[in-house]
């Protein structure tokens, strides 16, 4: 008490002070003043799926990342590893989708059908129509055979004559024939055929008949016309005499003075314009409609074969304008109707067509000017409608309305082709139904009844591509170019029939669809899927945008972009783990995840359009595991399975991926042991069933999985013995054991800390006292358990100079055994499996052992080595590997080296080297040596 009593202010402070931290550190260990509380335990019936999704943690290669530049290794230890990284799941590359039978139902109108699964893949060797569904292939053949329908050509008969002789008939009943020799005023003689002179009287005569040539007889016909009401009648008439005689450009010499003599005729205009057709002058053809319409003439039929013009130059909108100003002049210009219907489906406006052709039935249907042709065009466009608009029983329906009332004609009439639409488009709704074959042989009749309807050709060439015959389609796609050498589908499908048998043009045939038609959705999409199947992932999700910028409801280019996507977050992710910088490693996370989440968004359209197909599901469930949601990302797979399961189908290896990944990083278990054990029951039921998947994407993923298995036992046996960054003040002393060689050589070893980039140790200076030599910065280690030492390299400026490692595993005196791994000014690695002293020897001289190593580093400025040691038939070997961040993986870069550690005794050595002749100056920084060694069992 007197103590107490005796302290002053400040003893009294610092009893209190010891007092407080008594307490506090006797609470700490004792679990406080109160009882201790017990942690939450989560009971062992809670459902997997009822977790909640959280962010996961990728491993990085970049070890340091995981102690935020605290240096955790300062002396020598055995520590457990980070569970190794295990690349994302991505979903295969589908096969490109099938070109879609035309005409058919707008994308999202087909999307809503019922029955079988959507959009069918070609894929080699993997038919989906079999032989009976098809044509056979002499009947094929016989279409290709088929000859093209002759054009109807006018010869020109300008120098024949009407008849051979000169004809008089006389009052009396007698017809004298003969050469005209004389002709007079009151007198015509003849020389008649047996060579007489014969003299008769006009006044004798009921008429006479001249033998000219038609070009005589012309002219005199033209210069007998006279101005006045009636010229532009008389040289019209005269005109269709011509044009029946094959002399054309005098009947449009005839046309020309007949719109002169009056602007106005409509007869004189629309010849002239179909004149102007048949020649191919468009331009000429359109002049002369609108410039007798615009004169005053009966506009109707002017307007109407205008809006045809427009149409077949395929610009429907002027089309539509030029129908709608003939319904303006005459309402029941039955052709301009139907024109219109036409123009309202090419611009994708259905619903409209549909009303327009209802209210031609309502007002005209029961007309009698309304012939048959009429009636049956107008039950094809109604049914074309309803077909563009998924109503497929109603579309039939009106299709065969059309076939019973239209009989057809011959090749060139509207008659065919009215019969010919009809039946291509029955075919469409038929292959809709499930019912290929029939379907099959419409298009087939179609052919036959138009040879020029080229959808009719690539409807047919789709089919046989379904069903695996490349080449039959390739040669009906070839027909179809016959008759429109600028159709995109048929490009299309030649495209894809050379894409399935293996061929190198189908890649530049392909891209001359494209040019045909840029904004074609189902041509964007094949070379999108094309692309992905060559790598190229940028590309690729570029044509899946522009074919979705065409088409939003297009499913396969939502797919296809969904699987570029993940394919580049993956490389992105990648790219994250190697970069050297924390800001760019951010972006690029950053940029991985947000098209991560394009993919589950398009993904998940996908998977509704078509729920019973099950690889949206496989490629959803890549995307969730990938964006760490992992309840999300089990239910996919296993739905997946099922539908697998239910199609009777091999399960796809990536469902078994995407479950051990999810186990890998998520399962609810304490440790990392528990999980990977989780993972790899997985991925070995995967590789327990690696025969049932022969094609190479399912190889390489059972090989990715079979790879993650000897990764996860290699971590259950692996410990670090040391990781060194370099985190340290920086200086002329590298430390921690760090040995620096005795001769420098000139050059000088420092640590150096630049901000963003963390600290290495720096080679740097000129080597300018020996003819070669070599200064080194080296440690030891206990090297009984060895597994592995990785090195990053930064060569700056080297000449002459290399740089690079060596690792010594016996000492035999004053000497080290071992190997050295060299990198040259020009990236290329040498090899040297020798003695220490052998650095210091010109590697010219070959006697000394170096040997290229033949694959160079994907990144000569940044290089990361990993020395690796290996057993095989109880032979000790070591192999060399250099990283490749596009693939995410350490790639070998040379054969087993065998060395021999039977004597090994003592520790094992790490050094880097820099080396140089005589007057060399160099740079070059090291960093990130981490060695491995394997865990005692």
């Amino acid at each position: 008490m007197k103590l107490l009593k005796a302290l002053n202010k400040e003893q009294w402070a610092a009893l209190v002070a010891v007092a407080a931290g008594v307490v506090w550190v006797g609470g700490g260990l004792a679990g406080g003043l109160g009882p201790a509380a017990e942690p939450p335990v989560a009971p062992p019936e809670a459902a997997y799926e009822r977790l909640s999704p959280r962010a996961p943690e990728f491993p990085e290669e970049n070890f340091g990342r995981y102690w935020q530049g605290r240096d955790i290794f300062r002396g020598e230890t055995a520590a457990r590893l980070p569970v190794p990284y295990l690349r994302p799941p991505e979903p295969r590359d589908e096969a490109p989708p099938a070109p879609l039978l035309r005409p058919g139902p707008a994308t999202a109108a087909y999307n809503r059908l019922a029955g079988a699964r959507k959009y069918p893949r070609v894929s080699p060797g993997a038919p989906v129509l079999g032989a009976a569904d098809l044509p056979l292939a002499a009947e094929i053949e016989a279409l290709r055979k088929l000859e093209e329908p002759e054009a109807p050509a006018r010869s020109d008969r300008r120098a024949e004559r009407e008849r051979e002789f000169f004809a008089a008939y006389h009052k009396n009943g007698t017809k004298f024939e003969g050469h005209l020799l004389a002709e007079t005023a009151g007198e015509i003689i003849l020389r008649d055929k047996a060579g007489r002179r014969v003299n008769l009287r006009k006044e004798d005569l009921v008429r006479w008949e001249y033998n000219y040539t038609h070009e005589e007889q012309y002219r005199l016909e033209t210069a007998r016309i006279q101005p006045g009401p009636k010229e532009a009648d008389e040289r019209v008439k005269l005109a269709r005499k011509l044009v029946g005689l094959g002399m054309l450009r005098e009947a449009r010499e005839e046309l020309a003075r007949a719109l002169e003599a009056r602007r106005d005729h409509a007869e004189a205009a629309l010849l002239l314009g179909q004149l102007a057709i048949e020649a191919g002058d468009y331009g000429a053809a359109l002049e002369a409609y609108l410039e007798g319409a615009s004169a005053g003439a009966a506009g109707g039929d002017l307007h109407a074969e205008a809006g045809r013009v427009w149409r077949s130059l395929g610009l429907p909108e002027a089309a539509r304008l030029a129908f709608e100003r003939a319904l303006e002049a005459s309402p029941r210009h039955y052709g301009a109707k139907l024109g219109l219907v036409r123009c309202l489906l090419d611009l994708d406006r259905p619903r409209e067509a549909l009303e327009v052709v209802g209210d031609f039935f309502l007002k005209f249907g029961g007309a009698p000017d309304v012939t048959p042709s009429h009636r049956a065009e107008a039950h094809l466009l109604r049914g074309l409608a309803q077909l563009r608009l998924g109503d497929t029983a109603k579309a039939k329906e009106s299709l065969a309305e059309a076939l019973r009332l239209e009989p057809g004609g011959t090749d060139g009439s509207a008659g065919a082709w009215t019969k010919a639409e009809a039946l291509n488009a029955s075919g469409v709704v038929l292959a809709l139904e499930g019912r290929a074959a029939e379907g099959a042989a419409r298009f087939v009749e179609a052919i036959r009844a138009q040879p020029y309807l080229t959808e009719a050709w690539t409807n047919l060439a789709t089919l046989v591509l379904l069903g695996g015959r490349a080449a039959e389609a390739e040669g009906l796609a070839s027909r179809a170019l016959d008759r429109d050498p600028a159709s995109a589908e048929a490009l299309r499908v030649a495209g894809l029939a050379q894409f399935i048998a293996g061929r190198k043009e189908a890649a530049e045939t392909l891209d001359r669809a494209r040019q045909a038609d840029p904004r074609n959705a189902e041509t964007r999409a094949v070379l999108g899927c094309v692309a992905l199947r060559e790598g190229a992932d940028e590309p690729a999700l570029e044509h899946f945008l522009a074919a979705l910028r065409a088409d939003p409801d297009y499913a396969p280019a939502a797919s296809g972009a969904a699987a570029a996507y993940l394919r580049t977050a993956r490389r992105l992710e990648g790219e994250a783990l190697a970069a050297a910088e924390e800001a760019r490693a951010e972006t690029l996370r950053r940029e991985a995840e947000e098209r991560r989440l394009n993919a589950e968004t398009l993904l998940r359209r996908v998977k509704d359009l078509d729920p019973t197909r099950p690889e949206p599901w496989v490629s959803l469930a890549c995307a969730y595991a990938a964006l760490g949601r992992p309840g999300d990302a089990q239910a996919a797979a296993r739905m997946a399975a099922s539908l697998f399961q239910g199609a009777q189908a091999p399960v796809d290896p990536v469902v078994f991926h995407v479950l051990g990944y999810v186990e890998y990083y998520h399962a609810p278990l304490e440790g990392d042991e528990a999980r990977l054990t989780l993972a790899a029951r997985e991925f070995a039921e995967a590789v327990k069933l690696k025969a049932q998947w022969s094609d190479p994407f399912s190889q390489r993923v059972v090989a990715d999985l079979e790879r993650a298995l000897e990764e996860i036992e290699r971590w259950k046996g692996t410990a670090v013995r040391l990781d060194e960054r370099f985190e340290r003040e920086p200086g002329r002393t590298v430390g921690h054991n760090w040995i620096e060689a005795d001769e420098k050589y000139g050059i000088s070893i420092t640590l150096e800390n630049v901000p963003g980039r963390g600290g290495r140790v720096r080679f740097a200076g000129r080597q300018a006292i020996v003819s070669w030599g070599a200064t080194t910065l080296s440690r030891e280690f206990p090297g009984e358990h060895f597994q592995a030492l990785e090195v990053t390299l930064y060569p700056e400026r080297m000449g002459h100079a290399e740089c690079g490692v060596s690792l010594y595993h016996s000492r035999q005196g004053e000497s080290w055994v071992g190997f050295h791994v060299g990198l040259d000014r020009t990236g290329k690695l040498w090899l040297l499996p020798s003695g220490s002293e052998n650095l210091h020897i010109e590697r010219r001289d070959m006697s000394t052992g170096w040997m290229p190593v033949k694959e160079a580093p994907p990144d000569p400025r940044e290089v990361r080595l990993r020395i690796e040691r290996g057993e095989r038939n109880r032979a000790a070997h070591f192999t060399v590997s250099v990283w490749n961040p596009a693939a995410a993986r350490w790639t070998p870069v040379t054969r087993e080296i065998p060395v021999n550690l039977a004597g090994a005794r003592g520790p094992w050595r790490v050094s880097i080297f820099g080396r140089a002749p005589d007057g060399q100056e160099y740079v070059f920084e090291a960093d990130n040596v981490r060695i491995y060694e394997s865990i005692p069992q």
